[in-house]
């Protein structure tokens, strides 16, 4: 019996159009090889990210999707760069964890609150291998079960530190091993991640004490190596980490004398690679001390402990506003470094003002054309962990 190619087509073609992110990646790629492409242009096929990287920038073209084995995601050339088809889940789905910190006296416990009751107080699930405070940390974005505690920083006698600790995510009895080291020691990183990849700037590398300009790159695994992969423009000793995930992007930004730089690079680049200055980027912005930043799909936030709070810029054009005079509580006005994390709807910054530890939230839907910033919720930790120079992660 004869088979009617245009009716198998056009239900293919249905089945496309109702393909959703919960469709197995090897049925899209069925899919969009079978509907769309089939004809002329073919979705040819790419070992790895190195793979991608090594085709010539004249073939990166958006007639041409490129199937990746290794992260079982489809791409397609966009200014030049390798942008996924599917989204990453960047954002958490259940809580948050806030990890050590503390000024002379630092804690080794792993805290956790849930997205749903963002006015409880924070609950003490776990330790980690050293009690350090200064650190960074990052979500394992291709697994999503665990989470990295990025180097930091003893007052006891040993200093900065370069170990990588990691942790099963969970709400309850989570402890961290030690699975990796930096290529050097380092405290008040910043880190932001890939869908594969970590990548953090050691900001002040240890021993000898100085401020560098080294980004270090690790794979998600059961076991790390941070490896120099590229430099920022300026050594900064302060910086935040913002991850644009929809366009997979890494922005760092440095805080100077002049308090303005916002340095960018795509997760695509090669290696060795040294990241771009936005520029010009928020000129009117004030210098303050950095605390935590956090992002939505669409704007990466940025904590200071200046009057005006929060910085805020747009991933599409990268300009940059400041984020209006908070209308928040005083103490949600930190002056001291900690975690940013995000849930669907809201950001969240932990942290300390005036050694009262804090968390606070903030809902992307309320916020104001104007910048005026949502009054954020203050929580005790119940180990009187002041939560300064803390470090978060989410799940």
């Amino acid at each position: 019996m004869a088979v009617d190619l245009t009716l198998l087509l056009s239900e293919l073609q249905k089945k496309a159009y109702l393909a959703d992110s919960s469709q197995d990646t090897q049925d899209l790629f069925f899919l969009l090889k079978s509907t769309v492409r089939a004809d002329q242009n073919p979705i040819l096929e790419a070992a790895n990210d190195g793979a991608l990287l090594s085709i010539p920038s004249l073939e990166r073209t958006p007639s041409t999707i490129y199937y990746n084995k290794e992260s079982k995601n489809l791409y397609f050339a966009k200014n030049n760069e390798w942008v996924a088809i599917r989204n990453p889940d960047w954002f958490g789905t259940n809580g948050l964890f806030a990890y050590g910190g503390g000024i002379n006296t630092e804690y080794d416990t792993i805290d956790y609150q849930p997205f749903a009751n963002d006015t409880a107080q924070f609950t003490a699930i776990g330790s980690m291998t050293e009690t350090i405070s200064y650190m960074s940390a990052a979500r394992d974005y291709s697994s999503k079960d665990a989470s990295y505690i990025i180097a930091g920083y003893d007052f006891g006698p040993v200093g900065g530190i370069s170990t990588i600790q990691k942790h099963a995510n969970s709400t309850s009895a989570t402890t961290a091993s030690n699975v990796g080291n930096l290529s050097a020691p380092s405290y008040r990183s910043a880190t932001v991640a890939s869908t594969t990849d970590a990548y953090t700037h050691l900001s002040y590398s240890a021993n000898p004490v100085a401020v560098v300009t080294t980004i270090n790159k690790f794979a998600f695994g059961s076991t790390v190596t941070g490896v120099e992969v590229g430099d920022m423009l300026v050594a900064a000793g302060t910086n935040l980490g913002v991850t644009d995930a929809i366009n997979q992007k890494g922005y760092l930004r440095r805080f100077s004398n002049t308090g303005v730089e916002l340095e960018v690079f795509p997760f695509s680049s090669g290696v060795p690679f040294t990241t771009s200055l936005i520029s010009p980027y928020g000129a009117t912005l004030p210098v303050g001390i950095a605390t935590a930043a956090f992002s939505n799909p669409t704007q990466g936030y940025l904590g200071t402990t200046a009057s005006t709070g929060i910085e805020k810029f747009n991933f599409g054009n990268d300009t940059a506003v400041a984020f209006g005079n908070p209308t928040a509580p005083a103490a949600s006005r930190m002056n001291s470094l900690g975690g940013g994390t995000s849930s669907e709807t809201k950001g969240y910054h932990t942290g300390g003002y005036q050694n009262v530890p804090v968390i606070c939230s903030y809902p992307f839907a309320s916020e104001a054309n104007t910048g005026v910033r949502t009054p954020g919720v203050a929580s005790p930790h119940p180990n009187l962990n002041t939560g300064t120079y803390s470090g978060g992660s989410h799940f």
